[in-house]
């Protein structure tokens, strides 16, 4: 990444990946142009420096790597269905016996919680 840096060190955000055309000062695995600097791109280097020093990731999250790389199971309760992951099979769960306190699940009547009738 050092050899593509500009003049000053700064990172592009794209290089020139074709043949030269000098008119246009476009010149093979030069900046092409886009976006100078990027400091995300700056951070993103210096991570990956830092990470080659250490041998592992230097911004891996442990709690997440353990979950989904080291143990390859997500043992959540909830299933989330998108696009690019659609569940199949919804396991069937008995619901909660209703208590009749709560309003979402007692009767549907004005008495205040507590005062309803006991079944």
């Amino acid at each position: 990444m050092e050899r593509f840096a500009s003049e000053t060190g700064l990172l592009p955000e794209q290089l020139w990946d074709a043949d030269d055309i000098p008119e246009k000062a476009m010149f093979y695995g030069r900046p092409s142009g886009s976006a100078m600097p990027l400091w995300w791109s700056h951070a993103e280097y210096l991570s990956l420096v830092r990470s080659r020093r250490d041998g592992r990731v230097f911004d891996r999250i442990e709690p997440a790597s353990e979950r989904y790389v080291v143990g390859g199971k997500r043992d959540g309760a909830y299933e989330m269905w998108t696009f690019r992951h659609r569940t199949r099979r919804v396991p069937a769960r008995p619901d909660p016996a209703p208590d009749p306190t709560n309003r979402r699940h007692g009767a549907l009547d004005d008495r205040p919680l507590g005062e309803h009738r006991q079944e």
